[in-house]
C-alpha cells in the first residue's frame, strides 16, 4: 500500500478579514475625554448611592427600639436628598388606612400634628408616583 493518500475534500475558503474601527474611533481626544468625565461622573454618584443604602441599611439593623430607629431613618433621609426639614406619615394600626404624622424634624414651621391622609387622598396618589 502506499503512504501517501490524496485527500479528496475541496480546500475550504479563507474566511475573509473585516476592518472595522472599533466604536469611537472618528471622536476627537476632546470628545473622548469628555464623554469618559460623565460616564466617571456617573459611576461615582453610584457608587455613593450603593454606599450611602448600605449605611443606612447598617444603621437601621443596628437599632432596635422604634423612636430611635425613626429618628435614624429621617436624619438620614434629610442628609440624603439634602432637605432642610421632613415629615414621616405611618398607620397607627395595620390595615387603618389612615396617615398620621409620626416623626417631623428639620428647620422652618412643622407640619399640624391632626392633620392626616387617608389612603385613597390626591396627595398620596400624588407623593407615590
Amino acid at each position: 500500500p502506499s503512504r501517501s493518500k490524496k485527500n479528496n475534500k475541496a480546500a475550504a475558503p479563507e474566511k475573509e478579514k473585516v476592518t472595522t474601527k472599533p466604536a469611537g474611533i472618528d471622536e476627537s481626544p476632546q470628545d473622548k475625554i469628555s464623554s469618559l468625565t460623565s460616564d466617571n461622573r456617573l459611576l461615582k454618584r453610584k457608587i455613593f448611592d450603593l454606599y450611602t443604602i448600605f449605611e443606612i441599611n447598617r444603621n437601621f439593623l443596628a437599632v432596635l427600639d422604634y423612636q430611635q430607629l425613626l429618628d435614624t431613618f429621617i436624619f438620614t433621609s434629610l442628609a440624603q436628598v439634602s432637605a432642610s426639614k421632613a415629615a414621616f406619615y405611618l398607620e397607627k394600626e395595620r390595615n387603618e388606612e389612615v396617615y398620621f404624622l409620626t416623626k417631623h424634624r428639620g428647620s422652618g414651621k412643622s407640619p399640624n400634628s391632626s392633620l392626616t391622609f387617608n389612603s385613597g387622598s390626591e396627595m398620596l396618589n400624588y407623593l407615590s408616583k
